[in-house]
């Protein structure tokens, strides 16, 4: 039960990914990021980067395992939020001090993480609790 509790929680969390950066702030992004010119990824590329994306989720996920306390729902998404707060959103603000995007662009992302950081560990905990 544990591995499918892992399993789906990197689903989720994946599937989160595709519903925020694609109909939610898909156009937004294009035109923030590359001035509403994006060409076109080839088909084996967005293969590749969809794989790549699940399997760095699934080791978050498996990080989060091991640091999340899961007593109840409420430890899960409050280690889920201390961790993002400690580590994703000093490490993402920093790197898109450098990038000279939006701010807006930054604020989806940290919205973004957030969300993978709340969902990961209650799934965990709505599974394996």
């Amino acid at each position: 039960m544990f591995y499918i509790a892992i399993l789906a929680a990197t689903a989720a969390s994946f599937v989160f990914g595709y519903v925020w950066y694609r109909p939610l702030f898909g156009k937004f992004l294009v035109k923030a990021k590359s001035g509403g010119t994006a060409k076109e990824q080839s088909r084996k590329r967005m293969i590749a980067v969809g794989v790549a994306n699940f399997v760095l989720v699934l080791l978050l996920v498996l990080g989060l395992v091991n640091l999340a306390p899961l007593f109840s729902i409420w430890s899960a998404l409050l280690a889920g939020g201390v961790l993002w707060m400690m580590f994703v959103f000093p490490t993402t603000t920093i790197h898109w001090m450098y990038s000279r995007m939006s701010w807006k662009v930054l604020l989806i992302d940290l919205g973004y993480w957030l969300g993978v950081f709340l969902i990961s560990p209650a799934i965990l905990f709505l599974i394996e609790g």
